[in-house]
């Protein structure tokens, strides 16, 4: 069957709709690059083969997204938060795991920055501890 053109041509074009299904690049590669390998070409292998060329670079762009959101609530910086953020939501990845944790994250750092600010204010305008002591009572 795998040495009749037909068993090749079936072959190849389960393998790729296998892959798009699985979602995998490794998996979408190893399945875009069977035809070739096998020589067999038809409209379907290659519609199937541009799909999942662009499923991969889909998938990448994911992990891509997911690494750097990961990555900042690791560091917990806001500037790399808000970048993560809006890479994900302006490649409408809305759906991508840890974004609701990053914007949450994101709120607890600009909440930590204001209460620090407001905490060298006071500090600044208290010259003495008696004084700080009257600001904390108050």
């Amino acid at each position: 069957l795998i040495y009749k053109p037909r068993g090749r041509l079936l072959m190849c074009e389960r393998s790729l709709e296998r892959a798009l299904l699985a979602r995998n690049d490794e998996q979408l590669c190893a399945a875009a690059n069977m035809p070739a390998r096998l020589g067999v070409s038809s409209k379907v292998v290659r519609a199937l083969q541009e799909s999942a060329r662009k499923l991969v670079l889909e998938v990448l762009h994911e992990s891509y997204v997911q690494n750097r959101l990961s990555e900042a609530m690791e560091v917990q910086s806001a500037s790399m938060l808000t970048e993560a953020i809006q890479l994900a939501e302006a490649g409408g990845r809305g759906y991508v795991r840890g974004l609701r944790g990053a914007k949450a994250a994101l709120e607890n750092v600009l909440l930590a920055r204001r209460v620090l600010s407001v905490l060298g204010t006071v500090l600044a305008r208290c010259r003495t501890v008696p004084l700080l002591l009257d600001r904390v009572d108050a």
